[in-house]
């Protein structure tokens, strides 16, 4: 899956996606605030862990598209 980002966004380590970036999504299995990858992906919402707690959260419309 590609995410396009609708809006300059910084991530964690600060990072700094531009807008109209693309990016390939890669699911992440494991369930992330109660939800699983599904649910999340069902309702827009993108999460890459970085380890150790540390996540980049991209949500549909807010800060991506999926292309």
């Amino acid at each position: 899956m590609i995410l396009k980002f609708i809006k300059d966004t910084t991530g964690i380590y600060d990072v700094l996606y531009k807008k109209d970036q693309e990016k390939t999504y890669y699911p992440w299995p494991h369930e992330w605030q109660g939800m699983t990858e599904k649910k999340r992906v069902k309702q827009g919402i993108f999460v890459e862990c970085h380890g150790h707690g540390e996540f980049d959260v991209f949500r549909k419309g807010i800060d991506v598209d999926v292309i």
